[in-house]
């Protein structure tokens, strides 16, 4: 068992009905040694409500705000280099499994995919997909020194991601566990009109994962500035 205490990475944009939720799925989780980076991209609503909630002040949630509109993706770069030893991603409308962190946990790969149930309102009624998650996984710093960040792109920046991750040859680990509860909303990148699965900038997105000719280079990775909530 690989024993770093796990950073779990949350961007937060109208997050407001759902964070509560998220919270409480990693808090009951069997697994205790984590700590969580938890950053709102400029959704002042959305801090106010957290900053009410139970989990305002708890030792084991660091808190942010973006000083501008961001990205998830950008969010993302940002936290990440503030992290050491091992990284999970996790998106603050979703909810986890009360295994996922003792499971990934006991994961040595250098990343970690993980599979997913989606849901609409309640966990209850989620059904079986069998795919796995892209935007969540587990991984460490040492992918980030590696291959660069997330692409600042407004969808499909983990694909290109991942896809820098097979050309370098890092260890995939595909886990047939389902670990977490992928929840269906309007707002969902992979839903909404803007960024949906047949949006203009989806398909840009993928042809130029497709189409990579140099992916060996390092790529710059984007950052914002963050202030303590």
């Amino acid at each position: 068992m690989n024993t770093d205490k796990i950073t779990i990475c949350i961007p937060a944009y109208k997050c407001k009905d759902y964070l509560d939720e998220c919270l409480a799925s990693i808090f009951k989780q069997s697994y205790q040694d984590f700590r969580i980076l938890l950053c709102f991209d400029f959704c002042k609503e959305s801090m106010e409500y957290f900053k009410k909630s139970i989990y305002y002040n708890n030792p084991k949630i660091c808190a942010y705000i973006t000083e501008a509109k961001s990205t998830p993706y950008i969010i993302r770069n940002t936290l990440w280099q503030t992290c050491s030893g091992r990284v999970l991603f996790f998106d603050s409308d979703d909810i986890m499994e009360d295994n996922c962190l003792e499971t990934l946990s006991q994961c040595t790969a250098d990343i970690v995919y993980f599979r997913y149930m989606p849901f609409k309102e309640q966990v209850s009624e989620c059904w079986y997909s069998g795919n796995y998650a892209r935007g969540a996984f587990y991984t460490n710093k040492k992918i980030f020194d590696t291959t660069g960040g997330f692409r600042e792109w407004l969808c499909s920046a983990d694909g290109e991601f991942l896809k820098r991750v097979q050309i370098h040859e890092l260890n995939i680990e595909y886990n047939d566990n389902f670990l977490m509860y992928y929840r269906n909303h309007l707002t969902n990148l992979s839903i909404s009109p803007e960024t949906g699965m047949k949006s203009e900038f989806r398909k840009q997105y993928r042809d130029y994962t497709r189409n990579m000719v140099n992916p060996d280079v390092k790529i710059e990775t984007v950052t914002t500035k963050i202030i303590p909530v």
